[in-house]
């Protein structure tokens, strides 16, 4: 890593409201990460649309068997897809303890339980940061909303999730009084798009996925999921929107992947930590890009990405970032 270039400590974020620390993506991870202020710089959360065209706060597409628990009991996989869900029907879910004895529970031993937890709505998140009135008096203080979609499938999904978060923008007080502080996030560049069509004035962040799955000189990866997305990449995948990053200039993939960030008029760059190092870095400082790195949990790299100039450190234990 090269020397820090900015004096700016970075901003720590709170991944899925501190997803180590407490249940994720529930209004009390959310209210615990507020109450953690001045430590923390904000939160990130991941956003999906419901059947109904509610806008919800859930990272998995569908329920997660390890988290979803219906009568006590936690639900078994196959489980829906959340845009196949009613609010109501999602709102019966309690999500706020995790299987300790399931492959995902063992990532999240330490997580703090928070019985009776639902699966939130965009606007009560809102709401909440409305009441802590020191948040939003924080100019530094952000929203990061992911916008999740299936990427390479249908594109409908995505179109709906961006028309339900304009409406809520342009409709509900609570995410207006938030809307300043919110950065919209996608690795689907369409849905960014889409939204700064309908609404110039919003932060946008361009989501790159790591370059291990997506350059095809790299290793294959070893998991489905990143076999099919390397295909995509391969093929032109219909997330890069318009800016296929085959078409750019560059001596490496990341240096394409750049440049397309940079033809769609991206300004700020949500990468995952491991696509951060010196050339990279340097890079995005010469080109005046923002960058913020996921999902970085381990102490020692965040001092090495601190040292390089990272502008924000999302991450699982915002605790240690704090430290």
């Amino acid at each position: 890593m090269q020397p820090k270039i900015s004096s700016s400590p970075p901003l720590i974020i709170a991944h899925r409201g501190g997803a180590d620390l407490w249940a994720e993506n529930t209004l009390a991870a959310f209210e615990n990460a507020l109450n953690f202020t001045p430590h923390l710089d904000g939160i990130e959360i991941d956003v999906q649309c419901t059947k109904d065209g509610q806008v919800v706060i859930h990272h998995d597409l569908q329920l997660n068997p390890a988290t979803t628990r219906l009568g006590g009991i936690y639900i078994k996989p196959p489980t829906p897809a959340i845009a196949t869900l009613p609010y109501a029907t999602l709102r019966q879910f309690d999500v706020g303890r995790v299987d300790l004895t399931s492959a995902y529970g063992k990532i999240r031993a330490s997580q703090i339980p928070a019985d009776g937890a639902h699966i939130p709505l965009l606007r009560e998140l809102c709401a909440l940061i409305v009441t802590k009135t020191d948040a939003l008096r924080r100019a530094n203080f952000h929203l990061i909303v992911e916008l999740k979609t299936a990427l390479g499938q249908d594109r409908a999904d995505g179109a709906r999730l961006v028309d339900a978060i304009c409406t809520l923008l342009t409709d509900d007080d609570a995410v207006k009084e938030c809307a300043a502080h919110m950065t919209f996030i996608s690795f689907d560049w369409r849905c960014l798009a889409q939204l700064q069509n309908n609404l110039p004035s919003l932060n946008i962040g361009h989501l790159t996925p790591p370059f291990a799955i997506t350059d095809p000189d790299a290793p294959l990866p070893p998991h489905s999921v990143g076999k099919r997305l390397r295909a995509a990449s391969i093929a032109g995948a219909p997330w890069w929107h318009e800016y296929d990053w085959r078409k750019q200039e560059g001596d490496s993939h990341a240096a394409k992947v750049l440049q397309a960030l940079r033809a769609a008029g991206g300004t700020k760059w949500f990468a995952h930590w491991q696509d951060l190092n010196t050339e990279t870095l340097a890079r995005a400082k010469a080109w005046r890009l923002m960058t913020a790195a996921w999902t970085v949990n381990d102490s020692a790299m965040m001092r090495t990405l601190r040292d390089g100039g990272i502008d924000a450190l999302i991450s699982d234990r915002p605790d240690l970032a704090a430290r």
